[in-house]
């Protein structure tokens, strides 16, 4: 069977009547989910990718704590926050949103991480800054798997390319 199994969660849409209600459903929901895991020895991932907005860190925070249950745990992903390039299309953030921190907020609770790679065909991911991510992970002595999930924002190289450039380009710094 799968020892993990991945979860989305995270923030609610601006103007959704009832947001408290709403939250308390998702919460008993993972509970049940987790109770039910549990006995199989299955794990849970709550993962950062927006359902309908992406989430920011207390969102995440906020998850872990409310439902509280020694398998529910939490999959960082380095591109999927409030406010950062990859929540949407066009690569476009807020400077004024803080996503990085999103990352310092909720690293000591990751047991996964998901390396985002947008643009990298300079051999550099462009989009994301992993010379601050990277620190981040290590601050937490972060030392599970780091998966590199690939998604193309027209880079001039190929999809084969683009892995082998992320990877050479995350040990790099991984290793410093």
């Amino acid at each position: 069977g799968a020892p993990l199994v991945r979860l989305f969660g995270g923030g609610l849409p601006e103007g959704t009547e009832d947001r408290e209600a709403l939250w308390a459903a998702m919460i008993r929901s993972f509970q049940e989910v987790a109770d039910y895991a549990i006995d199989k020895g299955i794990f849970l991932g709550l993962h950062n990718h927006p359902p309908a907005v992406a989430p920011t860190g207390d969102d995440i925070l906020r998850i872990l704590h409310d439902t509280d249950r020694e398998n529910f745990t939490f999959i960082l992903d380095t591109g999927q926050w409030f406010g950062s390039p990859g929540s949407n299309l066009a690569g476009k953030f807020d400077p004024g949103l803080a996503f990085y921190r999103y990352m310092e907020q909720t690293a000591p609770y990751a047991t996964c991480v998901r390396a985002k790679i947008y643009k990298i065909d300079s051999g550099q991911e462009e989009w994301l800054d992993y010379e601050r991510i990277v620190p981040i992970l290590k601050a937490v002595n972060y030392n599970g798997n780091v998966s590199i999930i690939f998604e193309d924002r027209n880079n001039r190289c190929n999809y084969a390319e683009a892995i082998g450039l992320a990877a050479r380009y995350l040990r790099g710094l991984l290793a410093d």
